[in-house]
């Protein structure tokens, strides 16, 4: 026997209580080209493993496989007997279920679209379908349960991409106490024991600018001790005083912080202390 597949998705609304996954500030995204079902599984080890480091408080990811899909295969042979062919089942299918209009017509002076469908009581779930009848040819009207076989899988919400590759992106807060530049660090450590073979990483949101401006900061940092250098150079007109004022700044600035740091005296990091350490 011949099938010809036709799928036709039954959406169901979920609950979700969790916050936004889009506003969550670590935005670790995995990609492969394997199927989905693989790349669930390999999210979600990496997840479990990553919520007991202690370095997290909340994950999440986009790639959630819980939406039901009803899979209706046709037996093209036993159809054919019946008298059917596939165009008349696709037209007569597509005239019931679809919102497609054929016509208008006036009504109380209004233009109104004329849309072929069955009664939306009769379309509620796939189940239905078996109810239907399609007209032969030759006058006959043959139930669509005759020829038709329905298969319900549970497929992913959405089919995510990243850099071309079939990706999932794991949201995450970090727990008290754990800075935005370690909460990365430790995904990405973790998946190199988690994550198969052909799993490649990336950064998206407020994670991926992290790492891109962490990563050319040492070089600004650098450039500019080297302006500032040759500023002080310029006014000083001595190679050798600026490079005292470049080094015993900011030894006198941490020398100063240790004592508010300490809390000698009941001193605090205020702005009357930050006016103070600007004049020094």
């Amino acid at each position: 026997m011949v099938f010809e597949i036709l799928r036709i998705t039954v959406k169901t609304p979920i609950l979700q209580i969790a916050p936004e996954t889009g506003r969550l500030p670590v935005q670790f995204v995995i990609g492969t080209t394997e199927s989905y079902e693989r790349m669930n599984q390999a999210s979600q080890a990496l997840m479990d493993k990553a919520l007991r480091s202690g370095t997290f408080a909340y994950m999440d990811t986009d790639l959630k496989i819980d939406k039901p899909q009803t899979t209706t295969e046709i037996d093209r042979d036993k159809a054919a007997q019946l008298g059917l062919t596939m165009r008349d089942i696709g037209d007569a299918l597509a005239s019931m279920l679809s919102r497609g209009y054929v016509n208008y017509f006036s009504l109380a002076g209004r233009s109104c679209k004329v849309i072929p469908q069955v009664m939306q009581r009769d379309r509620l779930n796939a189940g239905q379908l078996r109810n239907y009848y399609i007209n032969t040819a030759g006058g006959a009207s043959i139930p669509v349960s005759t020829f038709v076989r329905l298969r319900t899988d549970v497929v992913p919400e959405s089919l995510n991409h990243f850099q071309q590759l079939n990706s999932a992106t794991i949201s995450a807060v970090p727990a008290s106490g754990v800075t935005l530049g370690k909460a990365p660090d430790t995904l990405k450590n973790l998946s190199k024991d988690v994550l198969p073979q052909g799993y490649s990483i990336d950064y998206s949101g407020e994670s991926r600018q992290f790492v891109q401006e962490s990563s050319v900061l040492i070089v600004t940092f650098f450039f500019a001790l080297i302006i500032i250098f040759l500023a002080l150079a310029a006014l000083f007109e001595s190679f050798r005083d600026p490079f005292i004022v470049l080094v015993s700044v900011p030894m006198s600035i941490c020398g100063a912080m240790i004592f508010i740091s300490l809390g000698v005296g009941g001193a605090s990091l205020n702005i009357y202390t930050e006016v103070v350490l600007r004049r020094a």
